[in-house]
């Protein structure tokens, strides 16, 4: 599940590396939704993923099942404005 501003961060990478990004989500998430890194701080209960460059910061909501893509960025960038 991709939160509605997921799909302009998408449109701001480059086609190769959105699908690559795309591609390891739903390769890995799915299965294991805990492969990524737990955040601490202002960002506790968040996860992140990291995807060469790129970060894919997400919520888990295990009592529905559920993976929620908050954004998408590249390292430097991932975290502004986020919440």
């Amino acid at each position: 599940m991709f939160k509605k501003s997921v799909a302009k961060d998408l449109k701001k990478l480059p086609k190769a590396v959105a699908e690559g990004i795309l591609r390891v989500i739903h390769d890995t998430l799915p299965t294991s939704p805990q492969a990524g890194e737990p955040l601490k701080g202002s960002y506790r209960g968040l996860w992140r993923l990291r995807v060469g460059r790129y970060r894919v910061v997400y919520e888990i909501h295990a009592s529905e099942i559920v993976i929620l893509i908050l954004r998408i960025s590249h390292r430097k960038d991932v975290y502004r404005g986020l919440l």
